[in-house]
């Protein structure tokens, strides 16, 4: 059914909008560290946070610094207090302890240093320190902060952000840029290695476009799972990275393998023909290496840590997709509906579709109707 254009083009048509629409809710996926939080429930440094969570905010355990160096900067405890105030008043910030707001005896070298040429605040965040939505608050607040800091008469001070959830920030972003570099160079790696073992352009560049809408909706069903049904603030930094190399590489492997088959025997038979003959083989031992590569990655869910199990989930949906959705139904209706140029520059040997497979000629014309069997040497009858 595959082979029939006006199915292919439906089907072909449903597999694109349902993995775009999938992929849209990755533009939300939220990146975080979350070392307590990824912990057993009943680990005593998760029970010690959630507890102090409880009591007084999530941040607590880990609160963000604000320092100001400046000289004298210490002794101007009424623009010290200014900033504190405005600090509080920033999204997501549950409370601030301030060297403007408490007497000398308590911030002298605790929040203000000796020489008063330097002071520090501490923001208590409201939710994890770690986590993906404390680590954007913190990324607001760097950037509201040299207009907090000359809002308040310091604006010869130098101001910085330390601790735990800058640092978070900074790891986080990092690895951001680097995966969009790494993506760029595995994608490339990808289309020059399918250009070469299958000897064409146009169908390793759709090929390696269904791989990444197969990648794209397995990161949106992460996303709309874990953060929008369970309730978390993000996943683990790397997760994306390495769910993102890993199931590009296996969808080459089974672009390589399906395709390869169906091309192979094109150039005997016209290219339906091929994709009726070959597409069934293939995406059966494809879906037999799927589910058990699936149940493989979800067995890393064993692991009582909650990076192990994000880690599972999308690797185990994603290698599901695309064994039962890309290479089965959304790659054989694209060789379908583009035909024999979805192997340009390569030309299929076979028979153009709708023409019968010609039979080679020998120079001469033998009628079977006109000379019996026995009549022709061995050598004339095969």
């Amino acid at each position: 059914m595959l082979t029939v254009r006006v199915v292919a083009l439906v089907l072909g048509a449903a597999c694109v909008l349902g993995l775009a629409m999938l992929g849209t809710s990755a533009e939300r996926l939220r990146l975080g560290v979350s070392f307590v939080a990824a912990l057993p429930a009943d680990d005593p440094a998760r029970v010690a946070a959630d507890e102090a969570a409880s009591g007084f905010a999530p941040g607590i355990v880990a609160p963000t610094e604000v320092l100001l160096q400046a000289q004298r900067v210490g002794a101007d405890t009424q623009k010290l207090a200014r900033l504190g105030r405005d600090l509080a008043r920033q999204p997501g910030v549950a409370g601030v302890v301030s060297p403007g707001a408490l007497p000398d005896e308590v911030t002298h070298k605790l929040l203000v240093t000796p020489d008063g040429d330097a002071a520090r605040f501490l923001v208590i965040f409201d939710h994890d320190p770690l986590g993906a939505i404390a680590i954007q608050d913190v990324n607001q607040l760097s950037a509201a902060l040299p207009d907090l800091v000359q809002r308040s008469g310091l604006a010869g001070a130098r101001a910085g952000l330390a601790g735990d959830t800058a640092i978070a920030s900074e790891l986080v972003t990092a690895t951001d840029a680097d995966l969009r570099r790494i993506a760029i160079a595995v994608l490339t790696v990808n289309l020059i290695l399918l250009m070469v073992f299958l000897r064409a352009v146009v169908a390793p560049v759709l090929l390696l476009g269904c791989s990444i809408l197969a990648l794209a909706a397995s990161l949106g069903c992460l996303t709309l799972v874990l953060q929008d049904r369970l309730g978390h603030d993000g996943v683990a930094f790397y997760v994306p990275f390495a769910a993102s190399v890993l199931l590009l590489s296996l969808g080459s492997d089974y672009n390589i393998y399906g395709v390869g088959h169906v091309w192979t025997r094109a150039d005997h038979v016209p290219l339906r023909t091929a994709i009726a003959e070959r597409v069934p083989e293939t995406s059966g031992a494809i879906t037999a290496a799927g589910l058990t590569l699936a149940a493989s990655f979800a067995m890393l869910a064993l692991v009582p840590l909650r990076q192990f199990r994000e880690l599972a989930f999308v690797m185990a949906l994603g290698v599901l997709i695309d064994a039962l959705i890309v290479r089965s139904v959304l790659v054989p209706t694209l060789l379908t509906l583009l035909g024999r140029y979805s192997a340009w520059p390569r030309r299929l040997g076979g028979a153009p579709d709708g023409d019968a497979p010609e039979a080679p000629s020998s120079g001469r014309t033998v009628h079977a109707a006109s000379v019996e069997e026995g009549a022709l040497p061995t050598s004339a009858r095969e």
